[in-house]
């Protein structure tokens, strides 16, 4: 039987999610652990989010509305979108996942960059695309290096903006110059999962490009800003054929009747999300202010996670940080063997970081 196994799917990894917080416990002898390594929100679930969840509870035997007519209203009134522009799916990943099938057969060339959110390429080389990985300059996505990696077989573009796991910006500038020489027939996917996080003028206006019928698709999550992440909620904004081929594309009843009611509880009002992204962005100047002092090499963050080089080995000072209660990134998943991300986590949290790094990089 296993011999049935296609080969394509027999060669991509299982996702590496690390111990839990229960056998770290168990294995080290501790009674709390900082988790800061998935880019959780601290802050979340919302208390309007919760209530909503609650009062759900007793119509959980009954499937969801198959057109979440609803919440994609309350997503189009917030970004200026149709129903009929709007996708959702169980988390983000369900939509990437669904794209890739839409648009990715055997042999097509995909381009992604080389440090990035490894399911692109995962799901890429699950479906036969010969992946092409175009490396960052500067630990940022390069258009022009992107753009060299272009050639007439090339179907598809995975984009991370803002970038995960470097925290950096693709900016407006730029994105234009990129839209400008991307060939007609080669779509660009534009996975926004950290984009509530800024406000920064230079993050390009994607929404207006997808309006103005650009080859492009947004995809975004509640997992991030909005807190969601067990939930498993995410959507696309595309032209309506894109939207209408996710719909033929994706399993029926694809988002959970919780999930849909928290998202419309927390886009209804949205001022704890607001105090909460608040909150993040204040203790992420915090701790890129105190790394600065310590002498890492940290880069700008327009997300909720700092990204930090260090004159050690990343595998070995997360480990002996983990040994001590604090579960963060190492670099190395991303070939980049002496840099860190963290997660912005509840102030006592970033203070157990900051304590324990200390005590490692020593």
């Amino acid at each position: 039987m296993v011999d049935e196994i296609r080969e394509t799917i027999k060669n991509v990894s299982p996702y590496a999610h690390g111990k839990t917080i229960k056998e770290i416990k168990e294995e080290y002898g501790l009674d709390k652990v900082a988790k800061l390594c998935f880019n959780e929100n601290p802050y979340a679930p919302y208390p309007n989010c919760l209530s909503a969840i609650k009062n759900e509870f007793e119509n959980l035997n009954y499937y969801a509305d198959a057109d979440y007519i609803e919440l994609k209203e309350l997503i189009g009134e917030r970004l200026g979108f149709a129903k009929k522009n709007i996708a959702l799916s169980h988390g983000a990943v369900g939509i990437l996942e669904i794209l890739s099938k839409i648009f990715i057969q055997k042999g097509n060339e995909v381009i992604i960059p080389e440090s990035t959110y490894g399911l692109y390429e995962d799901l890429s080389r699950s479906l036969g695309a010969v992946v092409k990985k175009a490396p960052l300059v500067s630990d940022k996505i390069n258009v022009e290096v992107m753009l060299d990696k272009i050639t007439p077989e090339t179907k598809l573009i995975w984009l991370c903006n803002p970038h995960n796991p470097t925290g950096t910006i693709i900016k407006d500038s730029e994105f234009k110059y990129f839209l400008d020489q991307v060939p007609e027939d080669v779509w660009i996917i534009v996975d926004e999962a950290y984009y509530e996080f800024t406000d920064a003028e230079e993050l390009p206006d994607t929404t207006a490009t997808v309006k103005e019928g650009e080859n492009i698709i947004l995809v975004r999550t509640f997992s991030k800003a909005y807190g969601m992440a067990g939930l498993r909620l995410g959507y696309a904004l595309a032209d309506q054929e894109i939207i209408r081929a996710i719909k033929q594309a994706s399993q029926p009843f694809n988002a959970n009747k919780a999930a849909i009611a928290g998202a419309k509880a927390v886009l209804k009002d949205d001022s704890y999300f607001k105090k909460a992204v608040n909150k993040i962005n204040d203790s992420k100047e915090y701790l890129i202010s105190e790394l600065k002092k310590m002498n890492y090499q940290v880069l700008p963050s327009y997300t909720n996670f700092v990204f930090f080089r260090t004159s050690y080995p990343a595998d070995e000072i997360t480990n002996e940080l983990l040994q001590n209660g604090v579960m963060v990134a190492s670099g190395s998943r991303w070939n980049c063997d002496k840099g860190i991300r963290v997660s912005i986590g509840k102030p006592e949290e970033n203070q157990k970081f900051l304590q324990e790094l200390k005590r490692a990089g020593s």
